[in-house]
């Protein structure tokens, strides 16, 4: 797909364009480089999007933003009023037939807004609160700066299928190999039983932005696919190890320039199903299996001088 006839918006004559988002933390994030797109091509265009507290939390401070609504405001009408491009996300990503292994992602969303990606970037701009915030969050739980931290992301409401259930082994499986490093759990989703000496931003009930300035300061990452995935490997350039399911990593993110390594099950002739598959893929992969294939990942980057600053603090797992 993606034929010339679809990218045939008028931007050139155009100056205001209304994006209305949809509600998915993930997709407000790959939005960000469709308006970094239509600011740097089109700089006379006066770009508003609209969406939950989530996406205007994304877009706060954005530079190729002139003004971020609430959804369904008056505010947004008065926007859609005199908007000479009205794009809209809501409810149609998942009616496109590409969006089922056919193509990628962000090329949906640049193809939907009718503008080719010259880049598949984030851009998210970090205030100085937010780094203020972060750097206190984790002296509050590690006075002394622990010389790794890790990220952990492994459960979405979103779909199920792509979470993954054994959270808590994992991390007690990942205090058990670097028991000199930190442990950031993020995401809002809480564990009852999560270990000691856990920095656990849901439990916490840690915001948004704070949350994704603390991610800028981990080391390296774990994620299942999901907002945080992006947040690690595409915005801030960490070593993550991917914990993927129903979706297909060469249809999301930006894996072309950054370091990812893919885990799945060990299902032989595996194809991303997206949602239609009655297996829960992630259940069959042991914790102690995830993190001896992110110790074997980290020690494979610092012995190729990839990433010269990660220190290794690592035991054999039994």
């Amino acid at each position: 797909s993606m034929h010339d006839s679809i990218f045939t918006q008028d931007y050139a004559g155009a100056t205001n364009v209304l994006i209305r988002s949809s509600s998915a933390l993930g997709d407000s994030l790959m939005l960000t480089a469709v308006t970094e797109e239509l600011r740097t091509q089109f700089p006379h265009l006066h770009i508003s999007v609209s969406g939950n507290d989530l996406v205007r939390e994304v877009f706060r401070f954005n530079t190729s933003v002139d003004s971020v609504l609430t959804a369904n405001s008056p505010a947004e009408f008065a926007v859609e009023e005199r908007a000479d491009i009205v794009i809209e996300y809501n409810h149609i990503i998942d009616r496109i037939q590409e969006y089922y292994n056919g193509a990628h992602f962000m090329d949906i969303l640049g193809a939907i807004a009718g503008i080719r990606l010259h880049s598949k970037s984030l851009h998210y701009t970090l205030s100085a609160t937010d780094t203020h915030n972060a750097a206190t969050l984790i002296h509050e739980q590690y006075p002394v700066r622990p010389p790794m931290l890790i990220g952990i992301h492994c459960h979405t409401e979103k779909d199920l299928k792509r979470s993954y259930p054994y959270t808590v082994a994992l991390v007690t499986a990942l205090q058990a190999l670097y028991p000199n490093a930190g442990i950031i759990h993020f995401g809002n989703y809480t564990y009852s039983d999560m270990p000691k000496g856990v920095l656990d931003c849901a439990d916490r009930r840690t915001s948004l932005r704070t949350q994704i300035a603390t991610a800028k300061e981990c080391t390296a990452f774990i994620s299942i696919d999901s907002a945080f995935f992006h947040i690690a490997h595409n915005l801030f350039g960490k070593p993550t190890l991917l914990l993927q399911s129903v979706t297909n990593e060469q249809l999301i993110g930006n894996l072309e320039n950054t370091i990812v390594r893919v885990m799945r099950s060990g299902r032989t002739n595996c194809t991303p199903c997206y949602w239609s598959c009655k297996q829960h893929c992630l259940s069959q992969i042991h914790p102690v299996e995830i993190a001896a294939e992110f110790n074997t990942f980290l020690a494979e980057l610092h012995d190729t001088g990839t990433t010269p600053e990660t220190p290794l603090h690592s035991q054999v797992l039994v």
